[in-house]
C-alpha cells in the first residue's frame, strides 16, 4: 500500500509530532543566537583574513567560503525571527517547507561554508592537521546527531508511557 499524501502533508504531519510539539519562545532564540554565532564567526575569519596575504589557495578558500556564509546565516537569523515575532500562532507555519526546511537548509548552509573557511584556513598550516579537524569535526557531528535521536525516542517514549 502507498501513501497518496502530497509531500506537503506528510512533512507538516511529522514535524508537528516531532517538532512543533517542543517549538518554544526559548528554542527560537537559541536558533536565533546561534545564526547571529555563525555569522560572527564567519566575519571573525574575513577579518583576521584582511591582516594576511591571499598567497595560497586555501586561503582564498576560506575568504570565500566565509564571505557566501554571513548571508546565509544572516538569512536563517532572519527566518526564525518572523516566529518570534509573530509568537506561538505562527509556529504552524513552521511545519511546513517553506517554514523549517528553508530555515534548516540556510543553517546547513552557513554551516557547510564556515566548515569549509576553517578547515581551508587550518589546510593553510598543516594538510595532515586540516584532515584531523575534519574526520574528528564529522565524528563528533554524527555522534551528536545519534544522542539527540536517542534522547528524542525516549522523550516519545517517556510521553507515550511507555518508559
Amino acid at each position: 500500500m502507498t501513501d497518496d499524501r502530497d509531500l506537503e502533508s506528510i512533512y507538516r504531519e511529522d514535524m508537528r509530532t516531532s517538532v512543533t510539539e517542543r517549538l518554544t519562545e526559548a528554542t527560537l532564540e537559541r536558533m536565533r543566537t546561534s545564526a547571529i554565532g555563525g555569522a560572527s564567526i564567519a566575519l571573525g575569519v574575513i577579518l583576521l583574513l584582511l591582516q594576511t596575504d591571499l598567497g595560497s589557495r586555501p586561503l582564498i578558500v576560506a575568504l570565500y567560503a566565509a564571505i557566501f556564509a554571513i548571508p546565509a546565516w544572516i538569512a536563517a537569523w532572519q527566518y526564525v525571527e518572523a516566529y518570534m515575532f509573530c509568537g506561538k500562532e505562527s509556529h504552524e507555519h513552521f511545519n511546513s517547507l517553506k517554514g523549517s526546511l528553508v530555515a534548516v537548509l540556510l543553517a546547513l548552509a552557513g554551516m557547510l561554508l564556515l566548515c569549509v573557511s576553517v578547515v581551508s584556513l587550518i589546510w593553510h598550516m598543516s594538510v595532515t592537521a586540516a584532515i584531523v579537524f575534519l574526520v574528528v569535526s564529522i565524528a563528533a557531528a554524527v555522534l551528536i546527531s545519534r544522542h539527540h535521536h536517542a534522547v528524542r525516542a525516549f522523550a516519545d517514549r517517556a510521553r507515550a508511557g511507555d518508559a
